[in-house]
């Protein structure tokens, strides 16, 4: 469980910018607003810097001053990512970009550039927090210290690199190392108190993620030597708790971990998540599953209500494995699902990415081969035709090549799915050898929704859908479907729109999909197409051959080729 404890927390660094660096800013108006701002936000006022800083906004439109409407839509930006409010973060952190990116570089003040590190710090802590996209996240820090470094500025260089670093542990990338030696050299010869210091916590963070602990308590040590006098206490003695723990050292290893409960900002979601997760692992090891309970739920409530999903699957995953050793195994079949849910959630969005990426990419080349064409049109005729032909041959290729890794990765996905699906009922088996027989979900038609929530008749109706398949029958209404669950329509619809987000319509289609997916990434499987679309449910085809291209990117026959061709390439002998 060590791994788990290795998580740090991304910590919003550059308000360490806006104090040390106002004194040189020539505005002093923004000089002011810059530390009244700072002010409150370190003193963890949140609601009052969102205040002042809208303030700063409407005298911002009202001079029309792109510099001071710059700052107040990074000031905001941050205030709301203090609060956990990443929409409206992510909203006024583009503005600001945008403003940077329209200004001449001859008109940009020292302020606009301390002011752009902060916007390119949080855009990267939002990429973490709201979609773990660590990609984007590590774009927008490098791009905040390329600014950094074009402008002569190695403080907030060290800064931004320090959130750098932090993404690199949160996804437990241990190249990252040579980013914190960085920071940590650069505190030195700059003799920086501390950027020295948060160099010494990342390199603390970094050698515990390599299991090298003697130099992960090396560094840990000048790190705890500076704690009284720098943000984030909490994270600090978590780190030193787990490295202590790795030391074998326990009694001392409880203690930090007192230290960083008692030192949890309420507004820090990410520290405290971070804490209860750590926390609960160490009581589980010390054979402490009651009183680690209480820590995960903790870690759960505060995820949930924050909407933060960083350490979700951590948590559910714990909490399964605590509550099965307590016996409780209704509840630890129910927490398992939740983490079964929420990695499938993760690896979807990774899928997207990935698949989205691939897309992108071929895009990109494509357009670039049309301008290589573009400039060959002043060529003779012939070499004109011949490189049209290359191009064409070139994009068939590649997006031959794209198919290939998509039909791939869907046969990946679906291999997971069903290995996850068996040990679900193996969990299953267990509590039923362990408890009273489990009610039968499939007789639903005659209960009572009197006393039903919208939960409960969501699941009875997921049943219906993966149990029963009952999104095989043609002309499937919601009459139909209201009657199975002894509900009525409407509260069908609106409970289908509230726990999916989709129409009735919309959901049923997905699992047809879902299923049309797992079916072709069979190769022994040789039914006809119309025959597929017909057992789906599916009343036309073409509804069937749409549906199915815009979820997966080609056509089910393109698709059944692909997943033939991988099959028989890892059949043939080398």
């Amino acid at each position: 469980m060590k791994r788990l404890t290795s998580l740090p927390i991304l910590i919003i660094l550059t308000l360490y910018t806006a104090i040390s660096q106002a004194s040189e800013l020539n505005d002093q108006n923004i000089r002011s607003d810059r530390d009244t701002y700072s002010s409150l936000m370190f003193s963890g006022r949140y609601h009052d810097a969102l205040r002042y800083s809208r303030n700063m906004l409407k005298e911002a439109d009202s001079t029309e001053d792109i510099h001071r409407l710059m700052l107040a839509c990074s000031c905001l930006g941050q205030a709301y990512i203090a609060m956990d409010t990443f929409d409206s973060a992510y909203i006024f952190l583009d503005h600001g970009l945008r403003l940077w990116n329209s200004m001449d570089s001859t008109d940009r003040s020292h302020n606009d550039y301390f002011t752009i590190y902060s916007i390119y710090s949080c855009l990267g802590i939002y990429e973490i927090s709201t979609g773990l996209n660590y990609e984007k996240a590590i774009a927008h820090f490098l791009n905040g210290m390329r600014t950094a470094l074009s402008h002569g500025d190695y403080s907030n260089y060290a800064v931004l690199g320090s959130n750098l670093t932090r993404a690199f542990v949160l996804r437990r990338d241990t190249s990252g190392l040579r980013y914190a030696k960085e920071i940590y050299g650069l505190g030195t010869r700059l003799d920086d108190p501390y950027i020295k210091h948060i160099g010494a916590s990342v390199c603390a963070n970094m050698y515990f993620l390599r299991d090298d602990i003697p130099q992960a308590r090396k560094y840990m040590d000048e790190t705890m030597m500076g704690i009284e006098d720098y943000y984030d206490k909490a994270e600090a003695y978590r780190l030193n708790a787990a490295i202590l723990t790795a030391e074998g050292k326990t009694d001392e290893a409880r203690a930090a971990y007192r230290n960083a409960i008692a030192s949890i900002n309420d507004e820090s979601t990410i520290t405290a998540i971070s804490v209860y997760l750590s926390y609960a692992c160490f009581l589980k090891e010390q054979g402490q599953p009651g009183e680690a309970m209480r820590y995960i739920d903790k870690g759960i409530s505060l995820s949930r209500s924050r909407g933060n999903r960083i350490f979700t699957a951590e948590l559910y995953a714990t909490a399964s494995q605590l509550e099965e050793t307590m016996g409780n195994y209704p509840e630890a079949l129910k927490y398992y699902k939740d983490f079964h849910q929420e990695s499938s959630d993760l690896d979807a969005i990774e899928q997207e990415r990935t698949i989205g990426s691939l897309k992108s990419q071929f895009e990109k080349e494509k357009h670039l081969r049309e301008i290589q064409q573009v400039r060959r049109i002043a060529g003779i005729i012939i070499m004109v035709v011949a490189a049209g032909l290359v191009i064409t041959w070139i994009m068939y290729r590649n997006k031959n090549r794209m198919y290939t890794r998509i039909a791939r990765q869907y046969k990946e996905s679906v291999t997971k799915e069903q290995a996850m699906e068996k040990q679900i009922e193996q969990l299953a088996s267990k509590l039923e050898a362990a408890s009273a027989p489990a009610p039968d979900t499939s007789k639903y038609s005659n209960s009572s929704l009197t006393t039903d929530n919208g939960r409960e008749l969501y699941s009875r109706l997921e049943h219906l859908m993966k149990h029963d398949k009952l999104y095989r029958e043609k002309n499937l209404t919601r009459e139909r479907i209201a009657e199975q669950l002894g509900s009525n329509r409407t509260y069908l619809t609106q409970v289908i729109h509230e726990n999916s987000g989709q129409t009735l319509l919309a959901y049923i289609n997905s699992y047809r999909i879902n299923e049309a997916i797992t079916i072709l990434s069979d190769p022994a499987n040789d039914i006809p197409l119309k025959a597929l679309c017909s057992d789906l449910g599916f009343n036309s085809s073409t509804t069937f051959y749409k549906l199915f291209q815009n979820k997966v990117g080609m056509t089910p026959a393109k698709y059944r080729e692909k997943i033939i061709e991988i099959s028989n390439r890892s059949n043939c002998p080398d």
